[in-house]
């Protein structure tokens, strides 16, 4: 799997913030995962190209897919809840200028 240098700098940032804790794991691609999990492209947004699979075998399937072949992408733990919090924000020179969560 191609993974994203983008998810690096913010799970980095996420820790030295003392975040850690409210983070889904990431799965090494090289180690089996837990499932379910989330498949995510790392180029899409507002829940485009995301999938929770139940399998390694779904998981395959979906790689395979168009909407996942050959794109840079991240598997992730699923969290079973009814909230999402998500983060958007501006960086100009790796510092953020804007917010809102």
């Amino acid at each position: 799997m191609l993974w994203s240098c983008r998810r690096r700098f913010f799970e980095r940032y996420a820790r030295l913030q003392g975040l850690s804790a409210v983070l889904p794991a990431i799965f090494d691609p090289d180690a089996p995962a837990v499932f379910p999990a989330v498949l995510k492209r790392t180029d899409r947004n507002s829940r485009e190209g995301v999938v929770v699979v139940e399998s390694l075998a779904e998981l395959e399937a979906h790689r395979a897919s168009p909407l996942f072949a050959g794109r840079e992408v991240l598997l992730q733990e699923f969290i079973d809840d009814d909230t999402d919090y998500v983060t958007h924000l501006v960086a100009v020179d790796r510092a953020i200028v804007w917010h809102i969560t």
